[in-house]
């Protein structure tokens, strides 16, 4: 089905076609402006501030994707079902009222509750947002463009990381809940953003609402370069949410001053930017099989060396990582996209968010356990050798068939 049907009037299809060009135009911002939340900075300090222990962090962070994992393919039928912008403007509301609840949250319970809100308003968001992106392009004739377009929504988003990281550092001198307010007005802009957007054609399900997540499920495991491309992102990206939580007690650990966290941070998200937005340029270059290669053995490595001399200068590996993530993100959603059908695009790419989720939610609060008890330092040594295996599985695995070299 197209936008252009031989029904529609000239006026109105220059009408939608222009409608369709301004969404090229806005979902870079909208992408983007997720980042511009100031609080990522300090979340952990603000976290032991407020008594949570790391391994209490691990276990919010793994409801957060234990409510994922529950409405992912729900909420990916659902935008498969119902369009892709109902989920946009659903997930906008409850992430506003995400930041909100974490801005008066004083303990646990209230926290938890901000993580679930959060937690549903991204499973509305997981797939919707490229399914948005790919579908528009196609009703206009330009789906080459995707990685070129993907690419420059990370750059934003990425942009976005850096003005957060150095403004949220600033803020935070004046109290660490103070981020948590301002991102309110960032999100509320979000939304707004959602509703300018406009629906693409796509071409609905008529199965039933279980059947169509079972059919996609069945359709991402039967198809091979569907399959191991969604492990292997599942796993890569699992790596880099620990990641994540790791990097400010690790400063901690190397003496790095929390007025400096900031401008780490800063620097953190500007080399994700570079990565992303020359990534279609890179991959074009050196292709898929060194693309994931690449990626893999830089996270391991990087886990490894953090460990093994936890020192500043070794925070040069945290930069690499970071730069792993954004080149991955235009490339995976590119590969997976160029794969999928319209009718299930968005359900399928939910499959990979639900896997990534449910690996975080098993390895996260065993994580946070160990380096309650063991450590920064041992623990980043222990999580390269969890993630060794199924890295060169993959990989290994994604090379030994040939109509999955492409």
């Amino acid at each position: 089905m197209s936008a252009y049907t031989s029904k529609t009037k000239r006026g109105d299809r220059q009408e939608l076609k222009r409608r369709l060009e301004r969404n090229l135009v806005l979902f870079p911002w909208y992408y983007g402006l997720q980042m511009l939340s100031f609080f990522a900075p300090i979340i952990v300090l603000f976290f032991l501030a407020n008594r949570i222990s790391y391994t209490q962090i691990f276990i919010l962070e793994a409801f957060y994707g234990l409510a994922i994992v529950l409405c992912e393919l729900p909420t990916g039928m659902l935008a498969d079902k119902y369009g892709r912008k109902k989920s946009l403007v659903i997930s906008g509301v409850l992430l506003l009222a995400g930041v909100a609840v974490f801005a008066q949250g004083k303990g646990f319970v209230d926290f938890l509750i901000a993580e679930l809100l959060w937690g549903i308003g991204s499973s509305f968001r997981s797939g919707a947002e490229e399914a948005m992106l790919f579908d528009t392009l196609k009703d206009l004739r330009r789906s080459t463009e995707y990685k070129k377009i993907m690419s420059k929504a990370v750059s934003v988003f990425y942009g976005c990381g850096v003005v957060s990281a150095i403004t949220g550092g600033i803020i935070a001198q004046h109290g660490l809940r103070l981020p948590f307010y301002v991102a309110c007005v960032t999100y509320s802009v979000m939304l707004l953003l959602t509703f300018l957007l406009q629906e693409p054609s796509y071409h609905k399900s008529t199965t039933g609402h279980i059947a169509h997540i079972l059919a996609a499920i069945q359709e991402a495991w039967n198809k091979r370069k569907i399959r191991w491309l969604i492990c292997y992102q599942a796993t890569l990206v699992c790596a880099l949410l620990i990641l994540f939580w790791m990097i400010q007690p690790y400063l901690q650990l190397v003496k790095v001053p929390v007025s400096l966290f900031g401008v780490f941070f800063a620097g953190y998200y500007l080399l994700g930017l570079f990565a992303s937005r020359y990534a279609h340029t890179i991959e074009r270059i050196i292709g898929i099989r060194k693309s994931l290669f690449v990626m893999g053995i830089t996270l391991m490595l990087g886990f490894f060396m953090l460990g093994l001399i936890p020192a500043v200068i070794s925070t040069i590996w945290i930069f690499l990582m970071e730069m792993v993530w954004g080149y991955s993100i235009p490339l995976m959603s590119d590969y997976l996209n160029r794969l999928v059908a319209s009718h299930q695009r968005a359900t399928i790419l939910s499959v990979g968010s639900f896997l990534t989720r449910l690996l975080f939610a098993i390895l996260g609060p065993l994580f946070g356990k160990i380096a309650d008890t063991q450590g920064i330092a041992f623990t980043l040594m222990v999580i390269a050798g969890a993630f060794f295996v199924p890295f060169v599985t993959l990989w290994i695995t994604f090379n030994s068939h040939n109509d999955m070299k492409t």
